[in-house]
């Protein structure tokens, strides 16, 4: 498996782009979650 690993702000700086300066897509994508932040999952929260 190869991988391209980026550290940033993925929503305000995506780090993966197409020459033409579109979001690359991808066929797997892996993350962390943050343990620090608190996240609650209510009626409103969608769940893929």
């Amino acid at each position: 498996m190869e991988a391209d690993i980026a550290l940033g702000d993925t929503m305000n700086r995506p780090a993966f782009l197409n020459p033409d300066g579109s979001l690359r897509k991808f066929v797997m994508v892996t993350a962390n979650s943050i343990s620090s932040v608190a996240f609650t999952v209510d009626a409103s929260t969608k769940l893929f």
